[in-house]
């Protein structure tokens, strides 16, 4: 049986002795209300933590995507001149000269350009190639080559089958187009 207290209001119930035990309600209306609020605030906060979770998530994808499965490693050119590495630069790879075989002396062609081949030889080593990697499906990615023979830059598409990676750069609106095929070799 439940009754006022005088001063209070509050409902009451009787004990055993007689004695007044006060007997709160579990949710008054306010109360209630600021659970809810509470709660709505509470799932907020952990659908803001799932979307960036996911947001990162698929960042790191990306990044994934942008380095491939096998590009990053290093790649011996088809003339067998250069070996050239991919390695992070930022957010995207880059392709860096890290070896360059010594010009063969019995074969003293000059080029246009660059008259002596050993300067060009010493100065290439290090010097990055290839720049702004970027995916454009599975296994294949388009990328920006510099030519140091030619003093000039090109758009180049990367492909990659097993062992070997596909270099294509096409003039003209893909009317000239020429392939490299390099080997993987670490």
């Amino acid at each position: 049986m439940a009754r006022r207290c005088h001063n209070r209001g509050d409902p009451v119930e009787q004990g055993v002795r007689g004695t007044a035990e006060p007997k709160l309600p579990l949710f008054r209306g306010r109360d209630l209300i600021r659970r809810h609020v509470r709660r709505g605030m509470l799932y907020l906060m952990r659908l803001r933590v799932l979307i960036a979770l996911m947001l990162g998530a698929l960042v790191a994808i990306s990044i994934g995507e942008a380095q491939g499965p096998g590009l990053a490693g290093t790649w011996l050119t088809q003339d067998g001149m250069s070996k050239i590495r991919f390695e992070p630069c930022g957010v995207v790879l880059c392709g860096h000269v890290v070896w360059v075989r010594e010009p063969n002396h019995r074969n003293t062609d000059k080029s246009a350009v660059d008259p002596d081949r050993t300067t060009r030889a010493r100065d290439s080593l290090g010097s990055v190639v290839l720049t702004n990697i970027r995916p454009l499906r599975s296994l294949e990615w388009s990328a920006r080559a510099y030519n140091a023979a030619r003093s000039r830059p090109y758009d180049v598409t990367l492909s990659l089958t097993l062992r070997q990676l596909t270099v294509q750069r096409c003039l003209f609106w893909g009317v000239f187009c020429r392939r490299e095929r390099w080997i993987r070799v670490e």
